[in-house]
C-alpha cells in the first residue's frame, strides 16, 4: 500500500502541503508503525513546543507545511535533527488540489468526520472570485517551491496521494459560481534532479 511507510522508524517528519490526504496518511501510518501521531503539532501549538515535542518524545510522525515554519529551511532543520525519517508527501493532480484548498477556505468544510460510503454526498455552493482563488493557490505553490528546496537538502522517501490505495475520499459536490483558473504546476518536476 502506497499509504504506509515500508521501513520502521521512530521519528518520522511528513514534510508535505495542504488537500493531500495528509490527515489520513499521518493517522494510518502511526497505528502501523505504533508511535505517537502529532498531526499538525507545529500548526497546532507553535515551532517551540513542537520542537521540544520531537526532541523528548521518543517517538512520534508529524507534519508540517512549509509555510507554517515561514518557508524557513534552518527551522526545519532544527527539527530533522532529531528525525530518523523524512517522507514528502504530494498530489499528482495540482488543479483537483487546488480547488479543493480554495474550496476549504471559503467554506471551512475541513471534513474531519469521514463520511460513510453509502451516504449521499454533500453539496457546496462555492462563491468566489478570481482574486481570492489566486491568492490560494499561491500559497500551495509557494509550500511546493519550499519543498523542492528542502527536498534538495535532506532527500528523502516520496509518496503520492493518487498512489493511495485505501484511502475513501471526501463525498461531496461543489458548485462553482464561477470556475477558478489556476495554473499550471507540474508538482511531480519538484523531486527530479534539476
Amino acid at each position: 500500500m502506497a499509504e504506509i511507510i515500508k521501513e520502521p522508524f521512530k521519528r518520522c517528519l511528513i514534510i508535505t502541503n495542504y488537500r493531500v490526504g495528509s490527515t489520513y496518511f499521518i493517522r494510518k501510518n502511526a497505528e502501523h508503525h505504533g508511535v505517537t501521531c502529532g498531526f499538525e503539532y507545529v500548526n497546532d501549538h507553535g515551532y517551540s513546543k513542537a520542537l521540544h515535542f520531537c526532541k523528548n518524545t521518543p517517538n512520534w510522525i508529524i507534519k508540517v507545511m512549509p509555510d507554517q515554519l515561514k518557508h524557513n529551511i534552518k527551522i526545519y532543520e532544527t527539527i530533522i535533527q532529531y528525525t530518523d525519517k523524512i517522507v514528502y508527501l504530494y498530489r499528482q493532480n495540482f488543479t483537483a488540489q487546488a480547488k479543493s484548498w480554495i474550496a476549504m477556505n471559503k467554506l471551512g468544510d475541513w471534513g474531519e468526520t469521514r463520511q460513510h460510503p453509502n451516504d449521499r454526498p454533500l453539496h457546496h455552493n462555492v462563491n468566489v472570485d478570481q482574486k481570492f482563488c489566486d491568492k490560494w493557490t499561491k500559497i500551495l505553490i509557494d509550500n511546493y517551491n519550499s519543498i523542492q528546496q528542502i527536498y534538495k537538502r535532506y532527500p528523502g522517501d516520496i509518496h503520492c496521494f493518487e498512489d493511495f490505495t485505501t484511502y475513501l475520499p471526501y463525498k461531496r459536490i461543489y458548485n462553482w459560481n464561477y470556475e477558478p483558473r489556476i495554473p499550471h504546476y507540474d508538482v511531480e518536476n519538484i523531486f527530479k534532479e534539476q
